[in-house]
């Protein structure tokens, strides 16, 4: 049996406005709310007569009738109300007074479900002395406030009045227009035989097991669909773990990809210092011969200008002989010529055919809506790249570039020749 304690919130609060229910209505899809909160909602859009529950969002044609056309729910109205006493209870207990005698201050001690009514110590005594309340049940306060009688609070199983003889409480069904009716109504509106009607603990019987039935069809269907959630909560478990599996493939293809491009980077850089060392010596050497040279002849020029601007007759003509077959010597000399296209140096990138696909590419399968097949995420034209040889592989007649320092798992396809 469910208990008042076990119910979900939505049996005493309404979704909308978060409050007690005033006047809840039910709709088809059995989500309640207040029927002031449904006004509301219906006013802001007069042009339509649906109206969407703010749970579900199942929409409801409400018709001429409007809001009030909808059913009552006098079944979560009467849980609402069952909460609120039974917060009461527990919450004023040593407060409540005694609804059946007279007397002044009589505080309760329990209360008798049948007459709805909280009773004091001597009032429950008599209550159960009485013949005609002696089998009424009386839980005390006690009891209740260890929640180990919320049967306290179910609600009546009593028949309500009728709406529209309101002095005659509904005490027969009619099976006809399946609703319960009271004895006027059996007479008046419901007459046989046109309406077949039955008493109603007798109809209840009947109609719970043709209700219990169908719960027990959406029961297994509600246990299909918890399989399914179940599987595509595993399954969303999985992507996640694939997800994060596939992002480590990636950091981790790219952290040895860039390691190996940086000792590319480093051998390439220490190959091109060397050269540069080496011509530079080469240079530096060949500039030197050239100053030397050069040298010899500024030197020679400066002493032969001097001897004739500044010496005398006698020294000219002495030093004439010198002069003449030192310069006449240096004459002959030729400078050399600085090494051919030294100077050139230029670095060529490999070329890539499809740099987006260089540290690898995405699988998939399709879904189940589709053709269950793999599809490859890269770009298009797979068969254009051919894989990168060992230097010396004469398979094919392009150059080859040597690729044994790069890891296996990610070598790379190459489309045309490789600048060394």
């Amino acid at each position: 049996m469910a208990h008042v304690r076990d119910l979900s919130e939505q049996y005493f609060k309404c979704f909308i406005c978060h409050g007690q229910y005033k006047k809840p209505k039910v709709l088809p899809c059995l989500h309640t709310f207040c029927a002031s909160c449904l006004e509301k909602q219906s006013e802001e859009d007069k042009s339509t007569q649906l109206i969407q529950c703010k749970i579900c969002e199942y929409s409801v044609d409400i018709g001429n009738d409007g809001i009030e056309g909808l059913k009552e729910n006098s079944f979560v109205e009467k849980i609402s109300s069952s909460f609120g006493l039974l917060n009461h209870v527990r919450t004023n207990y040593d407060s409540i007074l005694c609804e059946s005698c007279e007397e002044v201050d009589q505080f309760s001690t329990s209360r008798c479900t049948d007459c709805e009514e909280f009773l004091c110590a001597e009032c429950e005594a008599a209550h159960r002395r009485l013949k005609l309340t002696r089998d009424h049940k009386i839980f005390p306060f006690a009891e209740m406030l260890e929640e180990k009688c919320d049967d306290a609070f179910q609600m009546k199983s009593t028949p309500d009045n009728c709406a529209i003889h309101d002095w005659e409480v509904m005490r027969f069904y009619c099976e006809t227009c399946e609703r319960p009716i009271c004895r006027d109504c059996t007479v008046l509106d419901h007459k046989e035989p046109d309406h077949k009607y039955t008493f109603l603990k007798a109809a209840v019987s009947k109609q719970s097991k043709l209700v219990l039935k169908a719960l027990k069809h959406i029961q297994r269907k509600a246990t299909e669909f918890t399989k399914t959630m179940d599987e595509a909560k595993q399954v969303e478990s999985e992507l996640d773990t694939n997800i994060d599996k596939a992002l480590d493939e990636v950091r981790l293809t790219t952290d040895s990809f860039v390691k190996f491009i940086r000792e590319q980077e480093e051998s390439i850089c220490e190959k091109i210092e060397q050269i540069h060392e080496d011509r530079g010596d080469v240079l530096k050497t060949h500039r030197k011969s050239i100053e030397a040279e050069l040298g010899k002849i500024e030197t020679s020029c400066e002493f032969t200008e001097n001897v004739l601007s500044l010496g005398s007759e006698f020294e000219v003509l002495s030093f004439r002989k010198i002069l003449v077959d030192r310069l006449k010597f240096l004459n002959h000399l030729a400078p050399k010529k600085t090494p051919s296209k030294i100077e050139y140096i230029l670095f060529t990138p490999n070329p890539y055919p499809r740099p987006e696909s260089l540290i690898g590419k995405i699988q998939l399968h399709e879904t189940e809506s589709t053709e269950s097949e793999e599809k490859v995420a890269s770009s298009p034209d797979e068969s254009e790249s051919q894989p990168i040889t060992k230097r010396g592989d004469k398979s094919t007649g392009q150059s080859k570039q040597d690729t044994s320092s790069v890891p296996k798992s990610h070598v790379t396809a190459v489309k045309g020749k490789a600048t060394r």
